[in-house]
This record gives structure tokens, sequence and C-alpha cells, in this order.
């Protein structure tokens, strides 16, 4: 088998090389990578390999790609940008303070929809606007 060389770049300007073979597709690479982390790249260490991402020509690279189609030619250095996923978490619940919650599920503060508190949603050429039916303060978000 033909082997090729892979130059990972983070998005901080770091490199580091690793070898591969042509067989070897893109999950390979990240299963590799996460599990031979270079010591120079410690501080940008994600939890599971599954959350990084890579970019090659301008195109995210999904695990079952093979190197023969992302048109990498072994013999020569190739670089590749390796970017970790972005992880949505849940916001931290605020302590309590003296300045009343607003929240988009309606029920508390003076973020009412009709009577009974709830924002109501409706379309509009824009996209989706999260308007209340009463003149109280309440979100006015644009959902697009």
């Amino acid at each position: 088998m033909a082997e090729l060389t892979l130059r990972l770049m983070l998005t901080n300007g770091k490199k580091h090389d690793f070898k591969f073979i042509e067989t070897d597709n893109i999950g390979h690479v990240k299963r590799t990578v996460f599990a031979n982390w270079p010591e120079e790249w410690a501080g940008d260490r994600v939890d599971d390999a599954g959350l990084l991402r890579i970019i090659h020509q301008g195109k995210f690279l999904e695990d079952g790609v093979s190197f023969k189609y992302a048109n990498v030619a072994p013999g020569q250095v190739t670089t590749m940008h390796l970017v970790p996923k972005p992880v949505m978490s849940e916001p931290a619940e605020a302590s309590s303070s003296s300045a009343p919650e607003k929240s988009a599920g309606g029920g508390g503060g003076g973020g009412g929809g009709g009577g009974d508190g709830t924002p109501r949603a409706t379309a509009s050429a824009g996209g989706s606007r999260l308007t209340t039916s009463d003149s109280s303060q309440g979100c006015a978000c644009t959902l697009l």
C-alpha cells in the first residue's frame, strides 16, 4: 500500500504530520489523531474523536470518505484543517438575583403572550417572529 502524509493544522496555526495509507478513510484519521494527540496540541484536545472535523479544499469530509475520493495523492504532503465540532450546551441557570428572569417558555416575569403568559410564534416574510399579545415586556426574537 502507498503511504501518504497528512499535515493537519488547527485553527490556531499549530501543525503536525501524520502518516496513513491510501486505503484509510477520514473516520480512521480522526480516531488515529485522537488516540495519538500531539503533546504540542495539549491545550486544544477534545473529549471525543467524534468531535473532530476535517476540512480539505473547502469541504468538510465525512467519516466514510476515502483519500482517493478526497483527491489525496500518495507520496506527497497534503494539508488539511482539523477543527473541533462546536458543542452546544445548556446555559447555566442563573443564581438568585434581584432582577426577575424572563424566559421564552413564558409563565413567569413579564413576558406574556395571551392571558396565560405564553409567547406566540407567528410567521412573516422575514422568518418567524416571537410576539406577545399584550403590551408587557416580552421577547421579540426573530428566528430564521
